[in-house]
């Protein structure tokens, strides 16, 4: 193939009367269904690709590449005898000149050869006119070769206002910018938002939570308790993200009243079950009680199953442990499981009541027999709670089961895991750093803001596996201008990577200074970072239960195996010394073969696994 002389070629607009289509043209043969197709984009969007010919030596040119560009200006022509008059951009279209044969042959087998990508501010532009002409995506799709998919993304954005295209299309902002521009209903704050983002590196969350400044998402708890139905019938209005299943609330008091509204009648209904009172928790979470709401707690009755229920609890289990529990046989169990967890009395209710909360997911979570302080005394005098002086003589009489030291370093370890959760949370981080800074008593502390070090590493680590990103790695350079320099020349990603690292290690244990004393949130946090203990340590027999007594791993064994007096495997566990009680432990933990001989069901594996001891 001839080399393509690009710096010898030339343009030149020409009637389209003077125009043919070149024997070299690949594309001889065009459907008349596409010429029409391509016809209706070039009247609303003009010729945005030129086409490329062969001067013909009678003033003329031959098209070697656009054919059916050209053909579908040619029908243009019919359909509008004007267009000279009316488009003459059309009736005269550019035509770039190969300035030979070889070239023009060249040209003929590239069919992109004189295409530029369209900037997407273009896209959209052009797509909107074609649109608003009348075109569907399929024809939009194949006049500009292009999906469907890529054709319905473009014009999701058509209907942005002026300034946010014209920003897009000097780069002022990124396609994706844009994007989030979508979820704004009112143009005013849009072009405030513009403003203020114009060359900015601003996140899709930060630009989205400028444009919809105030409002929640259906992600909000209050929303999934209430229902969007309810919410919409109430007046309330929506945003939708056009291009995620995000969708945005802005009538935020509507959504609190319904919200209060709906809690008032879960109120009124626990209370018609004969409860003292009905208290509901605001958090979502329970956290630290009232001790006014909390003085005791009740337990419930216990039911007894009758001979028969008992014999059908256990073909139940068998078909279970079976897997062949058919959904009757599913539900036949949950109810015999409710009535073997027992009710609460009458009289226990008539003196105890019911602390609520709706958590992330929109549901309600009621802890029932809380005695409060006004009642605690007949709860006694009934014997429904017992007496709280009596309970504290028993515990001061009783020996801690794990030493300082041991509880010390499962803090460590239940940091570390948090803190190597946090790393894969970014944006929860971020959130957290700028509460802890700026909304929060000065004697209240999450982090060690000055990037303090807690211990996260365990005095001894059998059994414990180290996050490596949670180690320091920047070093400790002589000169802190070189280092500095250093380490921007890393770039942004590196930057961002050891801000998270830096905030994650600084995150105390308990979200406090006193360790004794955590707050609340720090569960919270755990949860929402998805923090996992047991990803990070696996109890061992050097690492853990050579450090409790044997009366504390036979008091573990059987919590686990969730065993009855007489069982034969404790009554044999509690025989061995405590250096053999330590290496069983261990193996029950971690080796395969001693779980079969201990005859672990699936659900007592489940609970090996998932075991963290009771010290935090």
């Amino acid at each position: 193939m001839a080399k393509i002389d690009t710096i010898a070629a030339s343009e030149a607009r020409f009637p389209l009367a003077m125009l043919t289509l070149s024997p070299l043209n690949p594309r001889q043969q065009v459907p008349q269904a596409e010429v029409e197709e391509l016809a209706a984009s070039l009247w609303a969007a003009g010729l945005i690709q030129s086409i490329a010919g062969l001067p013909d030596g009678k003033g003329g040119a031959e098209i070697v590449a656009g054919g059916r560009r050209l053909r579908a200006l040619q029908f243009l022509a019919e359909q509008h005898p004007d267009l000279a008059e009316t488009r003459p951009d059309l009736a005269n279209p550019l035509v770039v000149l190969a300035p030979d044969e070889d070239t023009a042959r060249a040209w003929a087998n590239l069919e992109n050869i004189a295409r530029k990508d369209l900037h997407p501010a273009d896209e959209i532009r052009a797509y909107g006119k074609m649109a608003k002409a009348g075109a569907d995506a399929v024809a939009i799709a194949r006049a500009f070769a292009v999906t469907e998919k890529h054709v319905y993304r473009r014009l999701a954005l058509a209907g942005l206002p002026a300034p946010v295209l014209d920003a897009l299309a000097v780069d002022e902002i990124t396609l994706s910018n844009a994007a989030a521009f979508t979820v704004c209903n009112d143009e005013a704050l849009a072009l405030e938002v513009l403003d203020r983002c114009r060359g900015e590196n601003w996140s899709e969350y930060s630009l989205k939570s400028a444009l919809q400044p105030g409002s929640v998402t259906t992600n909000d708890r209050r929303l999934r308790f209430v229902g969007l139905e309810a919410y919409i019938e109430a007046g309330g209005t929506t945003a939708r993200d056009l291009f995620s299943e995000t969708v945005y609330l802005a009538e935020t008091d509507i959504l609190e009243g319904l919200f209060a509204a709906k809690v008032e009648t879960l109120k009124a209904d626990f209370m018609a079950e004969g409860w003292a009172f009905a208290h509901f928790h605001p958090e979502s979470y329970l956290g630290m009680i009232d001790r006014d709401l909390q003085a005791a707690r009740m337990r419930p009755i216990p039911g007894v199953l009758t001979e028969e229920e008992a014999a059908e609890f256990d073909d139940l289990s068998e078909l279970e442990e079976a897997e062949a529990l058919d959904e009757a046989g599913e539900a036949r169990m949950a109810e015999l499981l409710v009535k073997m967890e027992g009710d609460f009395s009458a009289e226990q209710r008539a003196l105890s009541g019911i602390v609520f909360y709706i958590d992330q997911r929109g549901a309600v979570s009621a802890h029932a027999g809380m005695v409060r302080k006004q009642e605690l005394a007949q709860a006694i005098a009934a014997g429904f709670v017992q007496d709280h002086a009596s309970k504290t003589d028993e515990a001061a009489a009783s020996k801690p089961d794990f030493t300082a030291a041991l509880t010390d370093d499962m803090r460590a370890i239940r940091l570390h895991a948090a803190q190597a959760a946090l790393l894969d949370k970014p944006d929860l981080l971020l959130d957290l750093v700028a509460y802890a800074l700026t909304s929060i008593p000065a004697y209240k502390q999450i982090f060690g803001i000055r990037c303090d070090n807690p211990k996260i590493v365990p005095s001894v680590s059998e059994g414990f596996e180290a996050d490596p990103r949670l180690v320091r790695t920047e070093g400790n350079p002589l000169s802190l201008l070189d280092g500095f320099v250093a380490f921007t020349a890393k770039g942004k990603k590196h930057r961002n990577a050891a801000l998270a690292a830096a905030l994650a290690r600084s995150l105390l244990y308990g979200a406090a200074w006193d360790a004794n004393r955590p707050d609340p949130l720090f569960a919270e946090i755990e949860a929402q970072a998805g923090a996992k203990l047991r990803k990070h340590w696996t109890p061992t027999a050097a690492g853990f239960f050579s450090r409790v007594s044997g009366p504390v791993m036979e008091k573990i064994l059987a919590e686990l195996l969730d065993a009855q007096p007489g069982d034969q495997r404790l009554a044999s566990f509690a025989k061995m010394k405590k250096a053999e009680k330590a290496e069983v432990m261990e193996k029950l933990f971690s080796d395969q073969t001693t779980r079969k001989l201990y005859g672990l069901t699936p659900e007592q594996i489940e609970r090996f696994d998932n075991w963290t001891p009771a010290c935090i």
